[in-house]
């Protein structure tokens, strides 16, 4: 009896052990879920560290990390390279001319690709590269001439359409903002404006005038601009959420026309302000561009005080988001599901949101009216509440969006919806946040993945993301190239890296595996 009683013991603990072992020894998904959350706390930082140390003519490095089996879109492949690598050497000298530096090229402000995936589009802030897809080689590069570049020429994020370039312009040295519009085929070889001979009306950078510049975006009384704007970065071509708008009255109408979506930069950084919390999208119709407001952009038209055709923006479309220095770097269109990528810059040292750059506006949801936060929640008796309050009362609602003919009460506008990308899944399962003193509540989620520097959706939820890479050139004896002006400025090639990436429906960000 006792010898059978021993047996069925050992049989037990036989079992038992077999059972830990197997628990112990995770299944493929578990370790794929695991190196992901391991991985994820920030992947953008990873991505642009790694870019910064590592030489251009590395490859980037491959990852074990393989898609998730409850995918949902069609995993094939849209692209024959899930990775690539850029170099965009500078071989001109820089230029001092009316108190600005400049030498054609700075880090990379966003990319593009054709709706053919055949070329890759970089703005390195004055330059543009033509890349071809398939084989990674240079096909042509824009550089901006020095008559636009000594006014502080500042060419933020491309996106391209029906075969133009779209790119944001903004002057350091004015207040005017402009859409740059470039025909594609147009930059074949390179087009270098900065050389000596070249005459600037014969650019082939067209611009289109738009009314950021206008007085009527700065405040009545401080002449401060409006929501602290003052610029343009982020831009791309999509349709509006939802593909329409509810007016007050609760009418829900449709618009699917396609849009120049543009998206405004602060114009000043770690300022303590209230009213510089939203994030503003302007929807440039592409019907309302004519011979008469697209010209050639030269250092002519730039000085010129009286220039009257302005490029109206169609909507002007708010997200509360917090703010974030420079406000949106890229924006872009996902043609899948309708979203709109929000990738910003680190956040303002005055702001009391936490650390979030990646934000999802919901393409499934229509824009609504509603009253603008402007900093009437910063709660009475903080040492910030007069500095808002005092701001927040230069507004008026001088658009008035809400049609209720009022326009003395503060601003109502059309406004956006952040998307759940945080793996609750759903927007409405957050807890809303409340705008004290408007009475509004919102629900808001953002992430931390993706680089500011770049990122393209191509389509079955894949994207490219971009990020920055330097090269020092070398002398004779293997030092850095130095300028003779300014000995302890290094020359630097810019160009970038970037790998493709998946993100499924809950906001998980991840690499695709490279076979």
């Amino acid at each position: 009896m006792k010898k059978i009683t021993y047996l069925i013991l050992a049989l037990f603990i036989i079992i038992f052990i077999a059972s830990c072992g197997e628990a112990a020894e995770p299944k493929d998904s578990e370790t794929v879920q695991s190196t992901e959350t391991a991985r994820s706390t920030d992947p953008a930082e990873d991505s642009e560290s790694e870019t910064e140390k590592a030489p251009e003519s590395e490859k980037i490095e491959e990852t074990d990390q393989s898609l998730e089996t409850d995918y949902p879109y069609d995993t094939s492949l849209p692209v024959d390279a899930t990775r690539f690598s850029v170099k965009t050497p500078i071989t001109y000298p820089r230029y001092e001319e009316a108190g600005y530096e400049y030498f054609g090229a700075q880090h990379l402000q966003g990319f593009c690709t054709d709706d053919e995936l055949q070329y890759m589009y970089f703005s390195l802030t004055g330059m543009i590269v033509k890349v071809d897809m398939k084989t990674g080689e240079e096909a042509g590069k824009f550089i901006a001439s020095r008559a636009l570049q000594s006014k502080g020429f500042h060419m933020g994020d491309v996106t391209y359409h029906d075969g133009f370039l779209y790119s944001s312009v903004t002057f350091w040295g004015s207040d005017k903002t402009y859409i740059g519009v470039i025909k594609a085929d147009d930059i074949n070889g390179t087009v270098d404006e900065t050389k000596a001979d070249f005459k600037d009306e014969n650019t082939i950078l067209y611009g289109l005038l738009t009314p950021n510049c206008l007085p009527e975006s700065k405040l009545p009384e401080s002449g401060d601009w409006r929501y602290q704007l003052g610029g343009y970065d982020g831009i791309t071509v999509g349709t509006l959420p939802g593909k329409g708008y509810v007016t007050s009255d609760g009418a829900e109408h449709t618009d699917d026309k396609t849009y120049l979506l543009v998206c405004l930069t602060t114009s000043l950084t770690d300022v303590l302000r209230f009213d510089d919390d939203n994030k503003v999208v302007y929807a440039f119709d592409f019907d309302k561009i004519t011979e008469k407001n697209l010209l050639p952009l030269t250092g002519t038209r730039v000085t010129m005080e009286n220039e009257t055709e302005v490029f109206e923006q169609a909507y002007k479309m708010f997200v509360y988001a917090g703010d974030h220095k420079y406000s949106v770097q890229t924006l872009e269109f996902d043609k899948d599901t309708g979203d709109l990528i929000m990738i910003c810059y680190e956040r303002a040292e005055a702001n009391e949101f936490t650390n979030e750059i990646t934000f999802f506006i919901d393409g499934s949801k229509k824009l609504y009216i509603d009253e603008i936060e402007i900093g009437q929640s910063v709660p009475k008796g903080s040492e910030s509440y007069d500095i808002a309050r005092i701001k927040a009362y230069e507004y008026t609602d001088v658009d008035d969006i809400d049609g209720d003919g009022d326009t003395d009460e503060f601003p109502t506008g059309w406004h956006m919806t952040l998307k759940c990308i945080c793996g609750l899944g759903d927007i409405e399962k957050h807890e809303p946040l409340s705008f004290g003193d408007t009475g509004v509540e919102i629900r808001y989620c953002g992430g931390r993945f993706g680089s500011s520097n770049g990122i393209v959706s191509i389509g079955n939820g894949y994207y490219y993301n971009a990020g920055q890479a330097n090269n020092y050139p070398k002398d004779s004896d293997g030092n850095d190239k130095m300028y003779t002006a300014k000995p302890d400025t290094k020359i630097t090639e810019y160009g970038a890296r970037g790998t493709l990436h998946f993100l499924n429906k809950i906001g998980k960000w991840g690499l695709v595996k490279v076979e």
